[in-house]
């Protein structure tokens, strides 16, 4: 098992790091075989308190939380009979526990799972490829109908749809260009878009001016607060 790319969460007790009492991050969890990797699905809030990261290097604090939370964490996850899938959990890091200087927030740990929660996790997380794939086929298909005009506005709606749904339900990593919150927006101007029946209309230039700024923006989530939706219905897309 091991740990992914982190990153900082807003501080924990205030909204500026000069009146939290707390450091936060964002670890999320992956487990590797030899023969799969599976993105299980669960990131991992890490807290510990501020005067605790005081000693390590502005650059490194990050990491090493990351590396705190994973070797706290992992042991627990690998003795449960059951696993939680997706959303954030909450984890206090111990004040026994060290923190050390860290390069980068990945950090593997051997951590044998058993045979039962190793198909949990498989089947719990074995629709993501399809998920990704289906969201790069919608994006596709809406930034390329937009701009030769939407011949097909069923289709377009069911593709806003499942785009909207994908993005409702994920967790954004700091370098992503969009939030969660733009998921009802993005659907409800795509559905107004799609039944515009006047192109001329200044106020269509408007909707696809910024679906195209919507589109450029979005990319298959990573990370999720829910169950990515099944990508059913939109076959023809």
């Amino acid at each position: 098992m091991a740990t992914t790319d982190a990153w900082q969460l807003p501080p924990v007790g205030g909204e500026t790091a000069d009146k939290a009492h707390g450091f936060a991050a964002a670890v999320p969890i992956q487990c590797a075989s030899t023969d799969r990797t599976v993105d299980v699905g669960i990131v991992i809030r890490a807290e510990i308190d501020a005067a605790r990261v005081d000693g390590v290097g502005p650059g490194s604090r990050i990491a090493a939380v990351a590396h705190a939370a994973a070797k706290f964490v992992i042991p627990k996850l690998s003795r449960q009979a059951a696993w939680k899938l997706y959303g954030m959990d909450l984890v206090h890091i111990p004040g026994a526990w060290q923190l050390a200087d860290a390069v980068e927030s990945k950090l593997a740990i051997e951590a044998e799972l058993t045979e039962a929660v190793a198909e949990q996790l498989w089947a719990g997380t074995q629709r993501q490829p399809d998920v990704r794939a289906a969201f790069e086929r919608c994006r596709y298909y809406l930034k390329f109908g937009i701009q030769a005009g939407i011949q097909d506005r069923e289709k377009t709606i069911r593709a806003a749809h499942f785009i909207a749904q994908c993005v409702t339900r994920a967790i954004a990593p700091p370098r992503a260009l969009w939030h969660p919150s733009m998921g009802p927006k993005f659907f409800a101007e795509m559905e107004t878009l799609a039944r515009r029946v006047n192109i001329a209309d200044p106020a269509y230039r408007v909707l696809v001016a910024n679906a195209e700024t919507a589109l450029e923006m979005l990319s298959p989530p990573v990370f999720w607060a829910e169950f990515p939706p099944k990508p059913a219905g939109i076959d023809d897309i």
